[in-house]
């Protein structure tokens, strides 16, 4: 069986976002590894949506904080959400 890809939403915080991070939790070939929002950096995901409680990722970062050097590790796929003109 192969290994899911790891995963990482960028513009988390969008409600395109919020919609890949549900979907992205419950995918059997993806492994979210992180969230990704300007707006809701350091802040739980489900003090922001309720709904996602118990995700794999429990907290929004920055772009700042995100450890980016994670990418040269195996295989990612990055998901883009940001807001129009960002």
């Amino acid at each position: 069986m192969q290994q899911p890809e790891k995963a990482l939403v960028i513009g988390a915080g969008s409600f395109v976002g919020r919609e890949l991070l549900r979907l992205l939790d419950m995918h059997p070939n993806f492994h979210l590894k992180g969230a990704v929002s300007s707006t809701f950096a350091g802040q739980k995901i489900a003090a922001v949506y309720t709904e996602l409680e118990g995700l794999t990722v429990n907290a929004f970062s920055s772009s700042e904080e995100w450890d980016w050097r994670q990418l040269e590790k195996g295989k990612w796929t990055l998901f883009c959400a940001l807001a129009h003109g960002r």
